[in-house]
């Protein structure tokens, strides 16, 4: 994909994303083009980052991430583990958690972002991230639980209860 077709796409994210800068805070956009294959927007607030961006690939297309910042940054992403804390929690578990429905379906997500498909993750982070982009982290305790008994449950119907085990969980 040409990186002027993606630079447009994080473009519209960015404008439709800005209530981040203007209504909590967050600061300016960066931008990263990912070679031929995607891009990623990030916002930083006082202890939550979010993260918007496109994909190119199985599995991938637009996505939003909400993450508690250490030190200010972006935390590494890591493999879920049931001993260890998650600080990257993606918009449609936390859509999942709280039983919101998605105005979004998988074919809407592949396709490279316009304003429609954008604006519609945007109003999703600001209706079910509110809490979370104002700083009070209370919900990440519950969502946590929520996302690793989540996991585990997947692993446990595609691999069984001793394939589970095998992936720690």
């Amino acid at each position: 994909m040409r990186r002027d077709v993606l630079k447009r796409a994080a473009s519209i994210c960015m404008r439709e994303f800005d209530f981040l800068r203007t209504e909590f805070g967050y600061s300016e956009p960066e931008v990263t083009i990912v070679g031929q294959s995607g891009f990623y927007v990030r916002y930083l607030g006082p202890v939550t980052g979010v993260e918007v961006g496109w994909l190119l690939g199985i599995d991938e297309g637009l996505y939003v991430e909400i993450a508690r910042l250490r030190d200010g940054r972006f935390p590494p992403e890591e493999e879920a583990r049931p001993d260890k804390p998650i600080d990257i929690f993606d918009l449609e578990s936390l859509e999942d958690f709280l039983g919101f429905e998605r105005e979004l379906d998988d074919e809407a997500l592949a396709r490279l972002p316009d304003e429609q498909t954008a604006g519609a993750m945007a109003r999703s982070l600001r209706v079910c991230g509110e809490a979370l982009l104002r700083g009070d982290l209370s919900l990440l305790g519950p969502l946590e639980t929520w996302c690793k008994e989540s996991l585990r449950a997947d692993l446990v119907r595609f691999y069984g209860e001793e394939g589970a085990r095998r992936f720690g969980w």
